[in-house]
């Protein structure tokens, strides 16, 4: 289709393998990451990216891969994070590519850090081509959804934002509490108050609980009707 093919030249701009519905041309690298002898690392690697300290998280797998521990999606998810946090998005993307070249299949929170990354840059740009990517990965990728729909939305990217948004809705996505929240922003904008008031009782309904940012717009908006 052609929002597939789209997808997948979005997916190729940023040199990711493409695997669709999880299969690769090859077979799927698998490492046991529940292995007592990667705690070390794994602990290591969880201090490097809470503090956003990408080269020594680099060194870490370095040295996993000389004590015959190449890393797995966990390990390079660590690295993925400490690039973000270090507000180094570029690297983050260099290392889920050398994630993919080694047989793996990236984490669901993997692709959502990096888009993350790319939207407080404010390349929007970069974070579609990496939520493209994360679809046609064949895993997970509600996260990645309502973190792009709400930077769309947030920006005044409005038309944009509605187009992923009604895809979204249509693939059964559920959308986060930031994603309810830039909705409920935008609709009680532009006088959609009934849409608005949906939205918060849907997102009720699916066990979310609002907050001032859910409530403050609907309260507002409503005073001024």
């Amino acid at each position: 289709t052609r929002i597939e093919e789209e997808e997948a030249a979005r997916a190729k701009l940023l040199g990711l393998d493409v695997r669709v519905q999880g299969s690769s041309q090859r077979e799927a690298a698998t490492v046991d990451e529940t292995d007592e002898a990667r705690h070390y690392w794994h602990r290591r690697l969880k201090a490097c990216a809470d503090a956003g300290d990408y080269v020594q998280a680099q060194r870490v797998l370095a040295d996993m891969r000389q004590q015959g521990l190449p890393p797995g999606p966990r390990a390079y998810h660590a690295l993925i994070f400490a690039f973000v946090k270090g507000s180094n998005p570029a690297g983050a993307l260099e290392a889920i590519r050398l994630e993919v070249n080694a047989g793996l299949q990236p984490l669901p929170q993997s692709y959502t850090a990096i888009i993350h990354g790319f939207l407080r840059e404010g390349d929007t740009a970069k974070a579609e081509d990496m939520y493209a990517s994360n679809r046609r990965a064949g895993v997970p990728c509600d996260a990645s959804w309502s973190a792009i729909c709400a930077a769309l939305f947030r920006m005044g990217s409005h038309e944009r934002g509605a187009t992923l948004l009604e895809q979204g809705d249509g693939e059964g996505m559920r959308p986060d509490k930031a994603l309810y929240s830039a909705l409920i922003k935008h609709m009680c904008r532009n006088d959609q108050l009934g849409a608005a008031t949906a939205r918060l009782e849907e997102m009720q309904e699916r066990g979310l609980a609002p907050d001032k940012d859910h409530l403050s717009p609907l309260v507002t908006a409503h005073a001024l009707a």
